[in-house]
């Protein structure tokens, strides 16, 4: 962040630059839905801090979003094509965000249900069921 004044003879002074990095950011969501305020982002926002900081992996996972997600966030907002595909995947995250916060039990009810699902098809391929 840089301020600037423009003087009435049209010469430009410079303030000091000051960078800094917000621990508040959803930077593919917000890229994505093309603003910080938007349902979407505020959805996984609540889910992080509700959910996914009060536990160990939950805080390596965000921390690891933090250290990733810049870089992949700017190449999305710069290439609409893949600010669709990037669509396609963060809305069903959203959706399961919204799902975890607001039904009682249901993160629960699809883990077990894909982790079961993983479960079968791992023992059938390897012919044990």
């Amino acid at each position: 962040v840089r301020a600037y004044g423009v003087l009435s003879d049209g010469s430009v002074i410079y303030g000091n630059e000051f960078e800094f990095k917000t621990n508040d950011a959803c930077f593919i969501a917000t890229a994505v839905f093309g603003s910080p305020s938007h349902i979407g982002v505020e959805v996984l926002r609540e889910f992080r801090d509700r959910l996914l900081l009060k536990s160990e992996t939950g805080r390596v996972v965000v921390q690891s979003y933090y250290s990733l997600s810049p870089a992949a966030a700017r190449v999305v907002e710069r290439a609409p094509v893949l600010r669709i595909g990037a669509l396609m995947i963060v809305l069903p995250v959203v959706l399961l965000a919204a799902c975890g916060l607001y039904i009682p039990g249901v993160l629960y009810l699809l883990g077990t249900g894909v982790g079961g699902f993983v479960w079968v098809r791992w023992m059938c391929a390897r012919g044990e069921l």
